[in-house]
């Protein structure tokens, strides 16, 4: 491959959070699209596998040799916030004995919420908790925010900027907005909907149901004008102008970001068989047990022939199809990942994670 090609390849991976890219204050979206809000500068997602009732944010420490700060966000069904504190606080107890500070109520942008507030541990190891439960949007959200006691004063703030930000999405609506419509010459999307392959091999699938996926991310897509512009939660957007040629199948994508516009081609029916036998034969090597090291230590995804999966303390039924592998738990339990499978390591993005995550072949 000519290396100015190579380069416009590595130049969108980076545009569409293939690799990573650098930390920025940037809006988060969660992926299964139940809330929305502001990561202050220095907070970023943390998700674990299997975690599907919400996410994690940490903060680094604010000080040399000090202590991160956590503000997490739960989810579930509709429940009293009252009895949803008090189920909580015996999970908080178990990190160490928990002093209560107050209770009462607060009125945030996503409504009111009732609010517990304690002081766990002594001595430098003392951390000040606040948990915030709120029924919004067809949920109850619990918000529980934990800092360093000595660094309360500088977090604070960003930890009423965080409760400030929080934004429940309605249940059943993937965007608290109207899905755009196609505009370009009466174009809709299933038109534009398909599969298409540049000719250093990348596939862009668009979806009619305004998804996308390119290589391992996956997001929404919005079009306006003459403007794609691919919608990566918790990374942000990423427009590109765009010519779609219906009679050629071809997609061309131009960016200031790409030395030279990047061409598409509709991949056909022959074509699509073939990319999808390719692809089968690499599921069949998805069996097996695979590593990925977390700051909890090593977590396991056990993949069995007999389509039964372990990934942590979570089993069930496992299925692929495509690059798309689908770890079903049950009673509705279902968290579906993009997948890349290469010699000796699998890597998982989508479903509850916000950044690819690598796991090596252990057996």
């Amino acid at each position: 491959m000519p290396r100015r090609e190579r380069k416009a390849i590595v130049v969108l991976c980076l545009a569409v959070g293939v690799f990573p890219r650098l930390a920025s204050a940037e809006p988060y979206e969660d992926t299964q699209h139940r809330f929305r809000l502001d990561l202050p500068s220095g907070w970023q997602p943390t998700p674990a596998f299997g975690d599907t009732d919400g996410m994690v944010f940490t903060r680094g420490p604010v000080r040399r040799g000090g202590r991160s700060a956590t503000f997490r966000v739960r989810i579930g069904p509709p429940s009293d916030p009252d009895d949803v504190l008090a189920r909580h606080e015996p999970e908080l107890a178990q990190a160490g004995k928990l002093q209560p500070s107050g209770n009462g109520a607060a009125k945030l942008s996503a409504g009111s919420a009732l609010t517990r507030s304690y002081r766990r541990g002594e001595g430098v190891m003392a951390d000040r908790i606040s948990v915030h439960a709120l029924a919004a949007a067809g949920r109850t959200y619990l918000l529980e925010a934990v800092m360093p006691e000595r660094d309360q004063q500088r977090l604070s703030a960003e930890v009423r900027g965080l409760l400030s930000a929080f934004q429940p999405i309605s249940a059943g609506s993937v965007s608290a907005s109207p899905t755009p419509r196609l505009q370009v010459d009466d174009l809709d999307a299933s038109q534009l909907a398909g599969r298409f392959r540049n000719d250093d091999g990348l596939v862009l699938v668009l979806g009619s149901d305004s998804s996308f996926a390119l290589d391992s991310v996956s997001g929404r897509y919005e079009v306006s004008g003459n403007t794609l512009t691919l919608i990566i939660p918790g990374q942000g957007r990423e427009p590109f102008t765009f010519a779609f040629d219906g009679a050629a199948g071809t997609l061309t994508l131009s960016s200031p970001n790409l030395e030279a516009p990047m061409i598409y081609r509709r991949l056909g029916p022959g074509q699509e068989g073939k990319t999808s036998t390719a692809r089968a034969e690499g599921e069949g090597r998805l069996v097996g047990t695979w590593n990925t090291s977390a700051k909890k230590g090593v977590v396991t995804l056990r993949l069995e022939a007999g389509r039964q999966f372990q990934l942590g303390p979570h089993q069930g039924q496992w299925s692929a199809d495509g690059g798309t592998l689908k770890l079903d738990r049950g009673g509705g339990d279902l968290i579906t990942y993009r997948y890349q499978l290469k010699k000796g390591f699998l890597l998982l993005s989508g479903g509850d994670l916000d950044a690819p995550v690598r796991f090596e072949r252990a057996d």
